[in-house]
């Protein structure tokens, strides 16, 4: 678009050029020339024609100056979101690494524990229930309670013996003969 309007441009200086270097001897100021109404025509539309295209040049100009800044300012955009992109494409990573490794750490450990389990114990027989019920057994009770009776009285005797302090006859000697 922008070559377009160069090239219109310029043939429209050409042309202006050319009337421009019109001698003064070839062209007189008679209103009835038809050379020189024609040339001072096609000067007048030529000039309007220069200023009608300068004025869209501008505004042209002026809008790819717009596009030009938009331009620059979604680069930056993009070129942070690209940064953020990569910032979380990293952590993304990270954590799967991380998931990986804790999912690893995790059948590892179940391994060790199905291996231990099995060789530390071994079941040498099956529960199985009990229906009677179960009680105190009272014979055993009431035997235990009369031996500890029967030891606690035998304890008893030798410490009243050993504290009475009487001497004791020896054996073999009479009872006044010393």
């Amino acid at each position: 678009m922008r070559e377009g309007i160069k090239t219109v441009s310029e043939a429209l200086r050409a042309r202006f050029d050319q009337i421009a270097q019109l001698s003064a001897r070839e062209v007189s100021f008679d209103s009835l020339n038809p050379e020189y109404q024609r040339l001072r025509s096609a000067l007048i539309d030529a000039q309007a024609e220069e200023a009608r295209l300068s004025a869209r040049r501008s505004s042209l100009e002026a809008r790819i100056a717009q596009v030009d800044a938009r331009i620059a300012v979604l680069k930056a955009r993009l070129a942070k979101a690209q940064m953020e992109s990569d910032e979380a494409n990293q952590a993304l990573e990270l954590a799967k690494n991380t998931y990986l490794a804790l999912v690893q750490k995790k059948t590892d450990l179940q391994i060790e524990l199905s291996s231990t389990q099995n060789s530390l114990t071994q079941v040498i027989a099956p529960a199985y229930p009990i229906y009677q019920p179960i009680s105190p057994k009272r014979l055993l009770i009431a035997l235990g309670a009369l031996v500890l009776g029967f030891l606690a009285a035998l304890l008893w005797v030798f410490l009243a013996e050993a504290l009475r302090g009487e001497p004791r006859l020896k054996p073999g000697v009479a009872g006044g003969e010393a």
